[in-house]
């Protein structure tokens, strides 16, 4: 034990000094000469991962689960090593051993809330970061996830209140102020969302981030020249992310730029088929291009993990009325309005189909829905990709009356 002290003091001089190869060589010869000095396999692992190294750290603490006293605060280094490169289903394991030892260890907590919220299981994210934030309110890093948790549960104002609250600690936060940009646009504050997002070019210009969450506030505030510039420079700064594409390819869709919102789609769904409206964005380019047997499937697999949403009932009953497959249209119709009831134009679409089928009386009842005041507010729609290129055709439904 003297030894290994004295040997890491030595090591942690050379590592001042910049000579990192002499560092990591005396700190092979700690844990050679004392195994379970388990100074020596950290300060090895903390030079790999300030290397950017998460794979060589994470082997050299695993070597020490063979030689040392398995501690609270082992678990918790195996885990945030595990979690540093990715293998989230470990360092699950470690943080809750951690934390089965010690209950209010707050590393333990944050590691296991941020590796919750990866692997998309939001809800008990969020009771860890409540548990953590019992503890130590002030814990770095807390408002942040916080407010990526409040995004991820469709709550973007309560979001936008964490990152402002974060912010007025940390106000030249670069990372902050993009979560509060994309944030604002998730709430509907295109305006107060493009100012924060101009703030991160103008420190980061090459930020695809806030390039993407520009666009998509110019494109959901109906400003599609806009949208196609920042979506199409975010996709070409990092061509790597779903969802860059697949917003290129809304924005595509929304110009009548058919083929190229296609290839933008497939894109976006080669690099991740389960991307978040992935199939439904692409079932909607299938309907403008008539491949109606692929816009079912789109919609259906769609459907599939988001049952309730009523623009894959309402694509899936146009895809299915174009295939004359009426009963099905209607059923799907029938979804949809009950989801969001002042869509005009399905309820006219489920109107005629009904009429076609000789069921006059429940036609009526559905065209009158056509004609009543206001009958498609966007703001009923939020972000859907159909918000901005949709229409109902209340002529059509006066005649079929």
């Amino acid at each position: 034990p003297g030894y290994a002290r004295a040997g890491c003091g030595l090591g942690e001089t050379l590592e001042a000094m910049g000579q990192k190869e002499d560092a990591l060589a005396q700190f092979e010869r700690v844990i050679e000469i004392d195994p379970a000095s388990f100074a020596g396999y950290l300060a090895i692992a903390q030079l790999h991962f300030a290397a950017d190294e998460a794979a060589d750290a994470s082997r050299v603490l695993r070597r020490a689960r063979e030689h040392v006293e398995l501690t609270a605060e082992v678990h918790r280094l195996l885990g945030e090593s595990e979690l540093r490169r990715g293998e989230l289903g470990a360092a699950e394991r470690e943080l809750r051993a951690a934390l089965r030892l010690e209950s209010r260890d707050t590393d333990a907590l944050f590691g296991l809330g941020v590796t919750l919220r990866k692997v998309g299981r939001t809800q008990e994210a969020e009771r860890a970061f409540d548990q953590l934030g019992a503890i130590d309110p002030e814990y770095p890093g807390l408002s942040l996830e916080r407010g990526r948790i409040f995004e991820a549960l469709g709550r973007p104002e309560r979001a936008v209140r964490a990152y402002e609250e974060a912010l007025a600690e940390q106000p030249s936060d670069v990372e902050l102020k993009l979560r509060l940009g994309a944030a604002r646009v998730a709430a509907g504050d295109y305006e107060a969302a493009d100012a924060v997002l101009q703030e991160v070019l103008r420190e980061r210009a090459d930020s695809a981030e806030a390039e993407h969450y520009l666009g998509r506030s110019s494109f959901l505030a109906g400003q599609n020249p806009a949208a196609l510039s920042h979506l199409s420079r975010a996709c070409a700064i990092d061509p790597s992310v779903p969802e860059f594409h697949l917003w290129h390819g809304q924005a595509l869709l929304a110009a009548n730029q058919i083929g190229r919102a296609r290839e933008s789609v497939q894109r976006a769904l080669e690099l991740d088929d389960t991307v978040a409206l992935g199939h439904l964005v692409s079932g909607r380019v299938h309907l403008r291009t008539g491949a109606y047997l692929d816009a079912r499937r789109d919609f259906e697999r769609h459907l599939q993990t988001s049952p309730n949403d009523a623009e894959g009932w309402g694509g899936l009953g146009e895809a299915l009325d174009q295939l004359s497959q009426r009963s099905g249209a209607i059923a799907a119709f029938d979804r949809a309005v009950a989801i969001v009831p002042n869509r005009g134009d399905w309820w006219y679409r489920l109107g005629r189909l009904q009429l076609d089928n000789g069921h006059r009386a429940d036609a009526l009842a559905a065209l009158d829905h056509v004609l009543a005041p206001d009958p498609h507010p966007l703001s009923l729609l939020g972000t859907t990709p159909a918000a901005l290129h949709y229409a109902a055709p209340p002529v059509d439904a006066l005649a079929l009356m």
